[in-house]
């Protein structure tokens, strides 16, 4: 905690952290130095967990990805709000164990899936694959996420003993790459890289005044008592029209009694009008045909989104 105070670092992607529960010494600490954390950990075995730990002052959410199971690394992601229009996708991951084919098939998937959250990806982690080697796998692993329009910045070793393990990935150039550095540490055998972003404004948040009562607070007995009274002495008036707002009003009285209306404040975040489910559906299409024209090399793939 003392390395992110002296870097001045806003959010922290973490592997291995070997945490075992939710809640513990280690999360209240962390707290105690003004940060937050999301986390997944392992309760059953050693080692193994991913976590984000950001500032305090930031807005970092949660992001789930139900419905979907990867067994060949860990992940957290986190979601950072930067403006009403501006959401930037964070992930931790950690690879473990030997690589295999399936791993390749999960990170696909993966990526599929979390591009959805929004335009704006920073991906980092311990891949336990050799980049620097330039085998199979370090470019089985560049193909997929070239296909995704990522790019990998880290070019420097992150491990003691050599060998660049530990990846960032970005889709958007937010990442300065003339900032990328790494830290010497001598507690632990993995570097720190750090690195600093485009300047981003912080989340805007819009006051709006509404009506509104607090209907479970009424007291459903007496409401009912009012009602009918209310209506064992109702008379129709000379028309329709007249006895409904007569009805209607009479209503409106009694409700005002047992719940008055009260003025409130609330901030919210605007967002764009255009950005509703059609085009989220339109844009995980487009996330596959540039996937598949770039594994094809040929621009036909396109021809359905024309």
């Amino acid at each position: 905690m003392c390395l992110l105070q002296d870097e001045k670092v806003d959010i922290a992607c973490i592997t291995e952290t070997w945490l075992t529960d939710q809640a513990n010494f280690v999360t209240s600490a962390i707290k105690s130095y003004g940060y937050n954390i999301i986390h997944t950990y392992r309760a059953d075995t050693r080692g193994g967990g991913t976590a984000v730990i950001y500032h305090s002052s930031l807005k970092v959410a949660t992001a789930n990805l139900r419905g979907h199971s990867f067994q060949t690394f860990e992940y957290v992601v986190g979601t950072l709000r930067c403006d009403a229009d501006m959401k930037i996708t964070i992930v931790s991951l950690y690879r473990t164990g030997p690589i295999t084919s399936r791993f390749f098939e999960e990170f696909d998937e993966f990526l599929a899936v979390i591009l959805l959250k929004s335009d704006y990806l920073v991906l980092t982690g311990d891949f336990n694959i050799h980049m620097e080697t330039g085998d199979s796998n370090s470019a089985q692993l560049l193909q997929i996420t070239d296909s995704y329009g990522l790019k990998q910045l880290v070019k420097v070793p992150t491990h003691r003993c050599g060998g660049t393990l530990d990846l960032i990935f970005d889709n958007s150039n937010l990442i300065l790459e003339s900032s990328l550095k790494t830290l010497n540490c001598n507690w632990s055998d993995h570097l720190p890289v750090t690195f600093s972003t485009q300047q981003l404004e912080p989340s805007r948040k819009v006051d709006k005044t509404i009506w509104t009562r607090s209907l479970k607070a009424i007291d459903l007995d007496a409401l009912s008592f009012d009602l009918i009274d209310f209506i064992s002495d109702f008379t129709l008036s000379h028309t329709f029209e007249a006895s409904c707002m007569k009805f209607f009003d009479g209503s409106k009285n009694i409700l005002d009694q047992h719940a008055p209306l009260k003025e409130k404040t609330i901030s919210f975040m605007e967002h764009a009008p255009w950005f509703d489910s059609e085009y989220k559906d339109l844009r995980k299409l487009r996330r596959k045909a540039e996937k598949k024209e770039k594994s094809t090399d040929c621009d036909s793939a396109l021809i359905p989104l024309l």
